[in-house]
């Protein structure tokens, strides 16, 4: 009767907008990915341990702005450009839960495709420049 059902994919007609005041594609604070791929439109939990992840999570709770999630290339602990894959997803964050070991746990949609064009700042935590894409559907799959 409780129980809140959060869907991993949305349907077609799920509305993926972006609200503008939310985001700036200059200074996106960005989350490096390790073992998961995100595609736009999906709502999915993501594990953050990370204190430079940790801290983007407190900026995005703060501003309730959009973040920028992207896959590394290179099982590293402090990813650099180079380490990221360049094209990753703009999303928001639905729900922050700090676990007891103080690990962090996320539940993120996903809006839209983005190519990060350059890191602007690595420290306290990761934010770069990135640039929107249109999205491409070929049936259902999407086309990165």
């Amino acid at each position: 009767e409780g129980t809140t059902i959060m869907p991993l994919f949305g349907d077609s007609g799920m509305d993926l907008s972006l609200n503008a005041e939310k985001m700036n594609l200059n200074e996106l604070p960005l989350i490096a990915l390790r073992d998961m791929v995100m595609f736009p439109g999906m709502t999915m939990p993501i594990s953050v341990g990370r204190e430079k992840s940790v801290q983007v999570i407190k900026v995005a709770e703060k501003t309730k702005k959009y973040i920028g999630l992207f896959c590394q290339l290179h099982e590293v602990e402090d990813p650099t450009f180079k380490d990221l894959y360049n094209i990753g997803v703009i999303a928001e964050v639905i729900k922050e839960v700090e676990m007891p070991d103080g690990s962090h746990s996320l539940f993120v949609q996903s809006r839209r495709r983005i190519r990060l064009e350059q890191l602007v700042k690595t420290e306290p935590y990761l934010v770069g420049e990135v640039t929107l894409l249109e999205d491409e559907k070929s049936g259902r799959r999407w086309v990165l």
